[in-house]
């Protein structure tokens, strides 16, 4: 599974006509440690919704 974060905050900034560049990095940290690809996986009781990412801005206006 690959990082999301990136195409996730590229569709925030394009729903907001916003023209600035995501720049990915994948060895910068976090709050001081590298984070990998199992490091924030969802707990058992986490709640995972059928909205995706590129519908969100819509259901927001």
């Amino acid at each position: 599974m690959r990082n999301r974060s990136p195409s996730l905050i590229r569709n925030g900034l394009a729903a907001e006509n916003d023209p600035r560049e995501v720049v990915t990095d994948g060895h910068a940290p976090c709050f001081g440690a590298e984070l990998h690809e199992a490091t924030l996986p969802p707990g058992p009781d986490a709640h995972i919704a059928e909205t995706r990412s590129t519908e969100w801005p819509a259901q927001q206006q």
